[in-house]
């Protein structure tokens, strides 16, 4: 016990005693822990804040790729018409170049046999 008694009046400095050394010390820790402790809880918010952001911006990817989905649906269809409406102007315009063709023979053939029909008109007409 006497042993106690000098420790403990060793450790009296300027007149604090270790009762307020130890007082002191736990109020520093308290402060520290407070400190941490308001750190810990700015950190899970944010955490939190960070996580939610996080969420909506899945979800907006989310409906951005949906609509990405869509939208190269409609272009492969609109390809396939595309391809579609080509091969019907192909056709087309080939029809168009036999109509074509067909009229040049037709007006050659014309061409040639007019003087032939002018000929016998003219005959015709004379005999009248």
């Amino acid at each position: 016990m006497i042993w106690v008694q000098i420790i403990h009046e060793s450790f009296k400095l300027d007149g604090y005693s270790l009762d307020f050394l130890y007082m002191e010390v736990a109020q520093m820790l308290k402060n520290v822990l407070d400190k941490l402790n308001g750190t810990k809880q700015g950190l899970e918010g944010k955490i939190k804040g960070d996580t939610e952001e996080r969420d909506r911006l899945a979800q907006k990817a989310a409906d951005l790729q949906s609509q990405i989905d869509r939208i190269d649906s409609t272009i492969k269809k609109a390809s396939r018409d595309l391809e579609e409406l080509n091969g019907t102007i192909t056709e087309t315009q080939s029809g168009y170049d036999k109509i074509v063709e067909a009229g040049q023979t037709l007006m050659g053939i014309v061409s040639q046999s007019l003087p032939k029909i002018e000929n016998i008109n003219t005959k015709l007409h004379a005999d009248d």
